[in-house]
């Protein structure tokens, strides 16, 4: 189901099967940094109010600072690059050290936060030890607020 994040809502969601009922997990990869804060905040509002309390999101995001000139260099810089031939350009962050904050506020508990530095601890060993992850990245994953074991934060 394609959305227009920017034009559309995933209300449409409905008109596919979506249960607000069951337990679901919502995979919302390699969209916010393109998108309007409100439209991240209508589709996190949408998962707040809609999915079941054992529900979570895991999406990703870029920190705020990547948006200025600090960062025109690498993933960034490339990034920045292909928007003359897609049209999107990076619009949205949030700043280093506010996501629990960011969340709190639009009805969710972070339950796992994980910089660059952590997906490469995790992820990139033995021949993979040397390649490097986009220190302006983060994959977060939380739940709604009223989900009773939200309070747990994991990091890797």
């Amino acid at each position: 189901m394609p959305v227009d994040f920017n034009e559309e809502t995933v209300d449409k969601l409905f008109n596919f099967g979506f249960d607000p009922s069951l337990q679901t997990l919502f995979i919302w990869e390699g969209a916010t940094y393109y998108l309007t804060a409100e439209a991240v905040d209508r589709t996190l509002s949408f998962v707040s109010k809609n999915a079941s309390p054992s529900s979570s999101i895991v999406f990703d995001y870029i920190y705020t600072s990547a948006l200025t000139t600090a960062h025109k260099r690498g993933e960034v810089a490339r990034l920045q690059r292909s928007q003359r031939i897609t049209g999107e350009g990076l619009t949205f962050g949030i700043e280093e050290g506010t996501t629990k904050a960011f969340l709190n506020a639009r009805g969710f508990k972070l339950i796992e936060h994980m910089t660059s530095q952590d997906l490469h601890r995790a992820y990139f060993k033995g021949n993979n030890q040397n390649r490097t992850v986009a220190e302006i990245y983060v994959i977060a994953q939380a739940r709604p607020d009223d989900y009773p074991g939200s309070n747990t934060i994991t990091v890797y």
